[in-house]
C-alpha cells in the first residue's frame, strides 16, 4: 500500500512533468491532477491533496497567482509569454488561506457544478506556470 506522503510526493512529480502534467493550464487542470490519479477517494482528501501541491508549487516558485478580481490586494506587473500581467504580491500563506475561504464549502465532488463556477469566477485567481528552463511565465 503507498503511503499518503507517497502519492503527494507522486502527484506533485506528475505536476513537473511539462508534456504530461498540468503545466500551462488553469488552476482547475491542477485540481484534476488529484482526482484523475485516484490515490484519494474522498472529496475532503482530494482537496487537502489540491491545497498541499499548491501551497508546494507556490513555496518553491514553479507558480505565481494573479490577483482574484474580488478583492485589493498588492500585485506586481511581470513579463508573461503574451506581454504584461499582474501576480499577486502577497505570501505563499495568505494566498492559501485566501483560497480555502473562497473554495465552495459545500461542493461534494469534483464535478459538482459549485465548484465548477468557482473556477471560473473572479473569486478564483488564475495560476501562471513558471517554465523551469527559460523561467516564462505562462498563463492559460
Amino acid at each position: 500500500m503507498i503511503s499518503s506522503e507517497d502519492k503527494l510526493e507522486r502527484l506533485y512529480n506528475f505536476c513537473l512533468d511539462l508534456d504530461n502534467g498540468p503545466f500551462g493550464l488553469w488552476v482547475n487542470g491542477l485540481f484534476s491532477v488529484v482526482p484523475g490519479s485516484g490515490y484519494f477517494e474522498e472529496f475532503h482528501e482530494k482537496k487537502e491533496a489540491f491545497f498541499y501541491l499548491l501551497e508546494r508549487l507556490l513555496e518553491e516558485g514553479r507558480v505565481v497567482l494573479d490577483v482574484p478580481g474580488d478583492i485589493e490586494y498588492s500585485s506586481t506587473k511581470v513579463r508573461a509569454q503574451d506581454g504584461y500581467t499582474d501576480i499577486w504580491d502577497e505570501s505563499v500563506e495568505v494566498m492559501v488561506s485566501y483560497m480555502r475561504k473562497t473554495f465552495p464549502a459545500d461542493a461534494q465532488h469534483e464535478y459538482d457544478s459549485v465548484l465548477t463556477d468557482y473556477w471560473y469566477s473572479a473569486a478564483c485567481p488564475h495560476i501562471g506556470w513558471v517554465h523551469p528552463e527559460t523561467g516564462e511565465l505562462v498563463f492559460s
